[in-house]
């Protein structure tokens, strides 16, 4: 996918998180602000391919870009569960605002990883547990598919929070 369409998976799912979590989005034992992750998430949809020499972050970290394979450890489930730890580990020490941040760039970033699963590389999610790449769909960049693949996330997370909001 192009860092457009991430970023704009990225700012639909956590704009539906903000609608669905007006009072607060309880994780663990906290409760967290969705809105301010709206600051967030587009950074952290882009953050996965600063292992690509040729994206925008890895342009501007070209020492990064080098220390990675693309596809590789920046897009697994290890980054965003590392975050997570650490923006409970503050929200439990009473820091304001930087829980929320962080919890935008995670959604970002987990987008990320969702959406190149749909394209034909996959990605290696599980790793180092399990070393298979997920693979959903074979989706071409810059293609018709991508266009569509973008319109059908912001449909359904439109229907998912619609749903929700009219549901019980």
């Amino acid at each position: 996918m192009t860092g457009k369409t991430h970023a704009a998976c990225g700012a639909a799912t956590m704009l539906a998180l903000t609608v669905l979590h007006r009072s607060g989005l309880p994780i663990g034992a906290e409760t967290y602000t969705p809105a301010l992750g709206l600051l967030t998430v587009v950074v952290g949809s882009y953050a996965p391919d600063v292992d690509l020499k040729n994206s925008t972050l890895g342009q501007k970290l070209r020492m990064i870009s080098h220390l990675f394979r693309h596809r590789g450890l920046t897009h697994t489930l290890l980054f965003p569960v590392l975050l997570t730890l650490l923006m409970m580990g503050l929200k439990a020490q009473g820091m304001a605002v930087v829980p929320e941040l962080l919890l935008g760039f995670n959604v970002g970033w987990v987008t990320h990883i969702i959406a190149d699963a749909f394209n034909h590389k996959g990605v290696p999610i599980l790793w180092p547990i399990v070393r298979k790449k997920l693979h959903v769909a074979s989706v071409h960049i810059g293609t018709w598919q991508e266009s569509a693949f973008l319109w059908a996330w912001l449909i359904v997370t439109i229907l998912l929070t619609v749903s929700k909001l009219l549901g019980p």
